[in-house]
Formats: C-alpha cells, sequence, structure tokens
C-alpha cells in the first residue's frame, strides 16, 4: 500500500499558552515532535503517517489545556483529538472535542476511505466574543446597564402609568423610564442560568463576581389617532399589547430560556424567585405575538384645534446582567411583560402630526435635545424619496452616523445603520442617489416578506444586496 498521511493544525487564538497534556499513537508514526507548548497567536502541527508497503492504518490521540498567566488564575479548560483511518475497512472518525471555555472553529473531519488529510482548528475562548449582532445590539444597546443605571429606582409597588407618561408627545415609539434596584442572584443559583460565555461551573466560579437583575419600565406608543380640529372621535378598536423585545432577540436570549439549566434536587428555583420578586405571574406569560387583545373605546368631542392622542403601554422589561471579575457587565438575558395602558391627548404644535416630514439626515444639522426629544427639518439637499412597504407609504432618508452612513424611514421613524459602510464601495461614492433608491427597494422586498407594520421592523435586517454587496441594516 502507498504511504498513508494526516496533518492537524491548532491554532492558539487565546491569551494563554496551550500545553500539551498527553498523546497515543497506536498506529502509524509521527512525521515530526508533537509541539509542547503553543503560544499564543502562534500554531502548531500534529502529523502522524502509515510507511508504505505496511499494511496498518492511522490511529493516535492527543489532549491539549490551556496554561493560565498568572499563578492562582483559573484555566479556561481543555480540547481532545481523535483519528482513526482503519486498513481494514472504509470507515475513518476523526473529532476534536473542548470543554470548559474552549471552543474550536474549522475542524472539519474526515470522509470515509481518505487515505491522505490535512485540517486545522482554531481555538479560542467563549470570551472571545462568539455573540451574533441580534445579541450585541440588542435593540441598539437599549438595555446596557451603562444606561439603565442612570434611571430612576422605584419600588415595583408603586409605579403608575400616569406619573411617567410624557407631557409632550415624543417622536420615538419607546423609551425607559424607571428600573427597580438590583436583586442579586444567590450563588446557589448560578448552575441554573445559562451563560454562553461561562457554561459550567467552573468558569462561573472563575470570572464572574455576580449575577444580578433589574426590573426596567418603558413607556411605548401602541396607536396614535390624529383628530382634525372641528372633528369627533367615536370609535372603538382592538389594540394588541406586543412582546416588542422577544420578537427582536433570539430564543436563547430570552429570560425563560436562560434559566433552565437546572440544578440539583431540592435547590431553590430561581424561576420563583423572579416571580416573587418582581409580581410575574407566569414568565411565559407573553406568546410570541403578544399577552392579549383588548378592545380599546376613542372618544373624543370636537374642539377648535388639532389633537393627536397616544396611546402609551407600559411595560416591565425583566433583564439579568452579569458582572465578571474585570468589572464589565453585560446584559444575558431578557424579556418583557404589557402591565397597563392609557390614553394621553397632545395638542397644538407639540404633537408628531407630521411625523412623516421629519427626518435627521446626513445633510440636515441636526439639533436634538434628550429632555424634550426635538428633531429638525431635513435639508432640502439630503437624499431621500417614498416607497411603499407592506400596505404602507413611507419617505425614506439618508442618515450619517459619523463617516458610516445608513436611512431613516417614516412613518415610525426607523433609524437604520449599514454594516459594512457604504463608503467602501466605489459604486456607492459615484452613484449615491442611485445607491438609495436601490437600498430602499431592498428594504421593500424584506418588508413585504416579513409583513412588517408601522410600528414593528426588526432590530437587524440581514441580506440587503446593492450592487454585488450584501448589507446588513442594524437600528
Amino acid at each position: 500500500m502507498p504511504t498513508w498521511t494526516y496533518n492537524i493544525t491548532i491554532m492558539n487564538d487565546t491569551d494563554h499558552k496551550l500545553k500539551l497534556v498527553s498523546s497515543s499513537i497506536p498506529w502509524g508514526k509521527k512525521s515530526a515532535e508533537f509541539p509542547k507548548i503553543i503560544n499564543p497567536g502562534e500554531s502548531g502541527d500534529f502529523s502522524v503517517y502509515s510507511p508504505a508497503g505496511v499494511p496498518t492504518g492511522i490511529e493516535f490521540y492527543f489532549t491539549m489545556k490551556d496554561v493560565p498567566n498568572k499563578p492562582g488564575e483559573p484555566n479556561y479548560g481543555s480540547f481532545s483529538f481523535s483519528l482513526d483511518m482503519p486498513f481494514w475497512k472504509h470507515e475513518n472518525k476523526s473529532s476534536l472535542d473542548c470543554t470548559g471555555m474552549l471552543i474550536q472553529d474549522g475542524f472539519k473531519k474526515i470522509p470515509d476511505g481518505a487515505h491522505d488529510f490535512a485540517t486545522a482548528a482554531t481555538i479560542s475562548t467563549t470570551l472571545m466574543g462568539n455573540n451574533d449582532s441580534e445579541t450585541d445590539t440588542v435593540c441598539g444597546g437599549r438595555y446596557d446597564w451603562n444606561d439603565a443605571e442612570k434611571l430612576k429606582t422605584v419600588n415595583p409597588d408603586e409605579v403608575v402609568i400616569d406619573a411617567v407618561i410624557p407631557e409632550k408627545n415624543l417622536l420615538i415609539s419607546r423609551k425607559t423610564v424607571l428600573r427597580t434596584e438590583i436583586s442579586p442572584v444567590a450563588r446557589n443559583m448560578w448552575n441554573q442560568i445559562k451563560d454562553a460565555k461561562f457554561p459550567d461551573a467552573h468558569s462561573k466560579n472563575g470570572f464572574v463576581s455576580n449575577y444580578f437583575t433589574v426590573m426596567i419600565y418603558e413607556i411605548r406608543k401602541n396607536k396614535t389617532v390624529s383628530i382634525a380640529a372641528n372633528q369627533s372621535y367615536n370609535k372603538v378598536e382592538e389594540i394588541t399589547n406586543r412582546s416588542t423585545v422577544r420578537r427582536e432577540v433570539r430564543q436563547d436570549f430570552q429570560i425563560e430560556n436562560i434559566i433552565n439549566a437546572g440544578g440539583g434536587a431540592g435547590e431553590i428555583s430561581l424561576e420563583e424567585t423572579l416571580r416573587v420578586a418582581y409580581q410575574i405571574s407566569d414568565l411565559k406569560e407573553y406568546c410570541d405575538e403578544s399577552i392579549k387583545t383588548v378592545r380599546e373605546e376613542f372618544i373624543y368631542d370636537a374642539t377648535d384645534c388639532d389633537r393627536n392622542v397616544v396611546l402609551w403601554d407600559l411595560v416591565r422589561v425583566l433583564a439579568l446582567y452579569r458582572k465578571d471579575k474585570k468589572g464589565s457587565i453585560e446584559l444575558i438575558g431578557i424579556d418583557d411583560y404589557y402591565v397597563d395602558d392609557v390614553q394621553k391627548t397632545y395638542i397644538g404644535n407639540g404633537n408628531d402630526a407630521a411625523s412623516d416630514l421629519v427626518f435627521e439626515c446626513a445633510n440636515s444639522q441636526e439639533i436634538y435635545n434628550d429632555e424634550d426629544d426635538e428633531y429638525e427639518q431635513p435639508d432640502v439637499n439630503a437624499i431621500q424619496g417614498r416607497i411603499c412597504i407592506n400596505g404602507i407609504n413611507y419617505r425614506w432618508c439618508e442618515a450619517s452616523f459619523g463617516t458610516n452612513r445608513g436611512m431613516l424611514f417614516n412613518p415610525g421613524r426607523h433609524r437604520y445603520k449599514f454594516t459594512p459602510n457604504p463608503h467602501n464601495d466605489p459604486y456607492y461614492n459615484k452613484n449615491q442617489v442611485r445607491w438609495y433608491s436601490e437600498m430602499a427597494e431592498q428594504f421593500r422586498r424584506a418588508g413585504n416578506a416579513g409583513n412588517w407594520t408601522q410600528d414593528e421592523w426588526p432590530c437587524n435586517i440581514r441580506n440587503l444586496n446593492v450592487h454585488r454587496e450584501s448589507y446588513t441594516a442594524s437600528i
């Protein structure tokens, strides 16, 4: 038989050294000595062959683990490789399995019947940022602890919707207003938390300082009714209270899916603890679309001025955070729960009756105040246009994000930034008007397919294709 060969290259993408713990070659010979240490940022080859003329295949194994940089510092975990290329049957087997916080990328299993094969695997950790963009943005980082921490604290029993409804009609469709005090998660409940970065008790104890929860209160525009001067309005409508957060994040980023990791018999349930602490009757009380549909009466007599009647929802957003031993705080789970709604009337120029004319455009001088939420009209030279998406007419406009660009759609004030930066494409720089028109068509295609409504657009829109480039639009 001819020579059989197998080679696997291990690339170390961690900040620790990788150390060879054990190795074994029942069948075959080393092409060179196995590396004992693979330094951070370097790679090592493990090559074995079966000589020509010998009726044997290849079988070998090895295990490596990381070496902490300082004494007493926890290690990430280990990984084990195995290969079996039998001479006597057409059935090859190979595997690369990681434990703890170590993960691998790029490894390919050897196909049956192959006699010469090479592959490579990059070893990294869950700390290296394996979360996708949905988790990273979480609706534009609205619930990042740096922002949530600044909210006024309140006792859940004292929250009244009338006290938090804005006196001026905000152009934004939702706003966080209050939060509860921090509620730490007891250490004996940590193993009930599914944490993607710290998946086991060893990594949690080594790298996590504490987990904690807070309830964030948010107001959301559910519906706006515009009533012209000298006209009355009398109508009963069915109103749906939607679970916006759950529609925006992954299933494995929702609270009820984060805290079902289980635990030993007799342990106190973290789910039950959260129910009691935040007066939630059922962590799954919101279904995918809504918690309930109610009949709401809009009864208004005629007056001599224009009015906008806004139906505001008050929503509780339950957030679970992790603080690591370096002091960084990260949101790892979130859900929302409808509380109450109220109608608020806004009169005169303090409303957003012309909201479909309001843009934050790249060529406009923006006047924005966090307290008043006021925006100036766009410059007439800004790139803008109109488009119909799922039966609703929108005006769109180019939006500026420093050196990057995006688009804004009204009504609804849906403002997105593009990835990658359109300026990287020479076609964009020479054909901006055409480029934005083509991108608007991509939004129309996605919106029609996704049945978007005026108030319900996704946080991340992928596969927007303009001039052979695929873009992602993120709030």
